[in-house]
């Protein structure tokens, strides 16, 4: 599935453009997110991304292309819990959030249990699980800015069991939530002319704004090579399926000096290592159904099947409360967190530890059981 909007040269993102280019010399040129400039300037729901992993300036180039003055830096686990305060707070209209982090598909010793990671002073791993069960104890009445979509930009959160992308997605109340299988790998380059990085107008000369205008196709083809020589310049955010570097090279324009001189590629590869081979995909061209690097994609609407059920890290017990309340009730229980109506199949395993849903406690001796497999619907 598509989950990129057409980048457009629309009256906004020029106003967005020229707003920067005036502002942009008494901030500097160094790479970070540019939130809140300026505002309104559309109507209707806008995207936001959410970068978590800063230390990577890529990251920042990517959150600043995929939601243009709707980029925030959320290191840690406060500040991010604390965006999401404020978007409820502002009543900010989002029709993509954006989360772009350091994850992975492993989380302990639980196989499939989906993580981000986070920094508090030394880098912290946090399950999707556990950040779903804290969004619900922080918004106690539910979250009432809930995005149209969550679309996670790391690596391999689509590869986790579906359970945490389906508990992540109902903790916001967000109709989907995607991610990819596969390792993510970015790419960014800056135009260097005379020795100087370009990151701004004002920093060129008549006749230097004459050879970067004349130039800049050439250097889109040739910055953006991965390792093993092939080209990924269609890869570039935010081209969307079907558009090319070469044909939507004005949009491109804009969004390089709108990112600080700089623009990212992003794809997708089942290899761990940078290159881009058979086995890699622009993310742009993912999809939900095919394909060696696959987009995952959950929803509220339809009824699903969630392998190695977990709950804060930890499988769900076969039991609603300690010995009682077994089976069907412990799977109603389980879908009813993760925003559905029902259970309508379930089957037992031997786990241990599990979590017991209703009495909050683990059970951790060789008697425990959980579930291998919980079908919800709606």
């Amino acid at each position: 599935m598509n989950i990129y909007r057409k980048p457009n040269i629309s009256l906004s993102i020029i106003i967005l453009a020229f707003i920067m280019l005036i502002l942009l010399p008494f901030v500097g040129y160094a790479i970070d997110c540019i939130p809140n400039v300026p505002a309104n300037i559309e109507s209707g729901p806008l995207p936001v991304s959410l970068v978590i992993d800063d230390s990577n300036s890529d990251n920042l180039v990517e959150g600043n292309s995929l939601a243009p003055g709707r980029c925030y830096r959320t290191p840690s686990l406060n500040s991010f819990l604390s965006e999401l305060e404020r978007f409820e707070r502002d009543n900010l209209q989002i029709s993509t959030l954006y989360i772009i982090s350091h994850s992975g598909s492993d989380f302990g010793h639980i196989i499939g249990e989906g993580f981000l990671q986070f920094r508090q002073g030394s880098p912290i791993q946090i399950s999707l699980s556990d950040l779903a069960t804290r969004i619900r104890n922080r918004f106690s009445n539910g979250y009432a800015a809930p995005p149209e979509r969550i679309s996670f930009r790391g690596c391999r959160i689509g590869g986790s069991n579906e359970a945490s992308l389906q508990n992540f997605r109902g903790s916001l109340g967000a109709k989907y939530a995607d991610g990819t299988d596969c390792y993510t790998v970015t790419m960014q380059s800056t135009m260097i002319i005379n020795g100087r990085e370009i990151r701004h107008p004002i920093q060129l000369t008549p006749q230097e704004m004459v050879f970067f205008n004349e130039n800049f196709d050439d250097w889109l083809r040739e910055a953006f090579v991965a390792p093993n020589g092939r080209e990924v310049r269609n890869c570039i955010v935010p081209l969307k399926r079907g558009e090319s570097a070469l044909e939507y090279k004005n949009a491109l324009y804009i969004y390089y000096f709108l990112n600080r001189g700089a623009l990212v590629s992003v794809w997708a590869t089942r290899d761990h290592n940078n290159h881009f081979t058979e086995n890699s995909a622009c993310m742009k061209h993912l999809q939900t159904h095919q394909g060696r690097c696959r987009l995952i994609e959950v929803s509220d609407n339809n009824s699903i099947v969630f392998a190695n059920p977990s709950y804060g890290g930890k499988f769900v017990d076969w039991c609603l409360h300690w010995g009682k309340d077994c089976g069907a009730p412990a799977a109603t229980a389980f879908c009813n967190i993760n925003g559905y109506q029902r259970a309508v199949d379930w089957h037992a395993e031997p786990r241990n530890p599990t979590y017991v849903l209703g009495d909050n406690k683990e059970c951790t001796f060789d008697f425990c059981n959980g579930f291998s497999s919980i079908t919800c619907e709606n």
